[in-house]
């Protein structure tokens, strides 16, 4: 009798630490939501905006939303196409995404590079772009081109169009 117990307690050891380590979902309109490590969003994909080079952005605010009080992003990069996939199918889906928040002229992006993130997975992992780009590390501001736009692209210009 004990042994079956010890059995099962060892069995069920992994999948309790898995789902301790595992974040539950936050809203995208959470005005608490701080930059992290691992983060869970659950949110409505409004429009898909791709932009000259192929960076693709799920705009999670709706129309009526000012730029001002759209605070979060998702942000796929177009080297990250085959790994994410066809992002147009999420157009006026309510998704849960996984990854790290980054902070980011004052509103939070969150990078997908994996399919899988949409699945509670995690992203690939990618070098930070301000050690690779010569960013100054004291700004703490990215400078990607592909980043210089509107966030929240619901009847608005980008910067780089």
């Amino acid at each position: 009798m004990r042994y079956s117990a010890l059995f099962l307690l060892s069995a069920l050891m992994p999948i309790a630490i898995a789902h301790a380590r595992t974040p539950s979902c936050s809203p995208a309109a959470d005005t608490t939501l701080r930059a992290s490590e691992d983060t869970c969003l659950q949110a409505h994909v409004f429009d898909v905006v791709t932009v000259p080079g192929g960076t693709r952005f799920l705009d999670l605010c709706s129309p009526d939303t000012s730029d001002d009080a759209c605070h979060v992003s998702i942000v796929s990069y177009g080297k990250d196409r085959k790994q994410v996939g066809d992002l147009e199918a999420m157009r006026g889906k309510d998704i849960s995404i996984r990854g790290a928040l980054q902070s980011y002229n004052g509103r939070y992006v969150l990078i997908l590079n994996e399919e899988r993130q949409f699945r509670g997975g995690t992203a690939r992992f990618a070098p930070d772009q301000r050690l690779l780009r010569g960013t100054s590390a004291e700004s703490g501001e990215d400078h990607s081109p592909e980043l210089r736009v509107n966030f929240h692209h619901r009847g608005k210009k980008l910067e780089n169009e």
